[in-house]
C-alpha cells in the first residue's frame, strides 16, 4: 500500500529525506505519494542505507533536486509537464523509466551514476560527471541529446535496431553499446566512443558492422 504525505495547499516546496526506505515486496503499489496543490518543487535528499521502493508520485511537481548521498532507486511521477529533475551527489540513481511529464534529466553534478530504462524521444539526459551512466533507449527515434559522462562504463542500450542511425545521431560518451533485436544490424560507425559491445541474449542474429580493431577485440 502507499504511504500519503500530505502538504498544506499553501505549501509550493516539498522537502523530503529518505533512508533506508525500501518497499516490503507486498504489491506493486508500495509507492511513497506526495500530495497538495500548491506543490511545484521538491529538494529530494537521501542518506544513512540505500531507499528502493516502487515509486515516488509527486503530484504536479516540475522542479525536481536529488542530493544522493546514499543510492536512489525509484520511478518518479508526476501530473506536471516540462519537468526537470537534477541529481547531485555521490550516490548512485536509478529513475527506472521516466514519466512523460519529466523532459530534462541532468545529473552532471552527481558522481554516483545515473540509469534510466525508458523515457520519451524529446527528453534531455545528461549522465553522471565520473559514475557509470546506463541509458536505455529502445527503439526510440530520439530528438534530444543523450550526454553521458566521463567514466569509462557508460553503457547505451538498443533493443533493436529501429530508429538506431536517428538516435546513435543524438547521443555522446557512451563507452559501452548493448544491443539486441532478432535480425538486427548496427553500423559502429554511428557512435562515437564505443569500446565494447554487448549483445542482449535473443536466440537469434545481431549483426555488428564497421567495427573498429578496438572494438572487434
Amino acid at each position: 500500500a502507499a504511504l500519503t504525505v500530505a502538504f498544506n495547499n499553501s505549501d509550493t516546496t516539498a522537502n523530503v529525506s529518505l533512508n533506508g526506505v525500501t518497499d516490503a515486496d507486498n504489491d506493486a503499489n508500495e509507492d511513497l505519494v506526495l500530495t497538495g496543490t500548491g506543490l511545484t518543487t521538491l529538494n529530494l535528499s537521501t542518506s544513512g542505507t540505500a531507499s528502493n521502493f516502487d515509486a515516488l508520485d509527486v503530484a504536479a511537481i516540475k522542479t525536481i533536486s536529488i542530493d544522493a548521498a546514499a543510492n536512489l532507486t525509484v520511478p518518479i511521477e508526476t501530473t506536471g509537464t516540462a519537468g526537470t529533475i537534477t541529481v547531485t551527489g555521490a550516490g548512485a540513481v536509478n529513475l527506472g523509466a521516466l514519466d512523460t511529464g519529466i523532459t530534462t534529466v541532468d545529473a552532471s553534478a552527481n558522481t554516483g551514476g545515473l540509469t534510466i530504462t525508458d523515457q520519451a524521444a524529446a527528453t534531455v539526459i545528461t549522465g553522471s560527471a565520473t559514475g557509470n551512466d546506463s541509458v536505455n533507449v529502445g527503439t526510440l527515434a530520439k530528438s534530444a541529446a543523450v550526454t553521458l559522462g566521463d567514466s569509462t562504463g557508460d553503457r547505451i542500450i538498443f533493443t533493436d535496431d529501429t530508429n538506431y542511425t536517428t538516435t546513435a545521431a543524438q547521443i555522446s560518451g557512451a563507452e559501452i553499446l548493448r544491443a539486441g533485436g532478432v535480425g538486427s544490424s548496427y553500423d559502429l560507425t554511428k557512435l562515437s566512443g564505443i569500446s565494447s559491445i554487448e549483445v542482449i541474449g535473443t536466440g537469434g542474429t545481431v549483426t555488428m558492422n564497421k567495427l573498429s580493431s578496438t572494438q572487434a577485440n
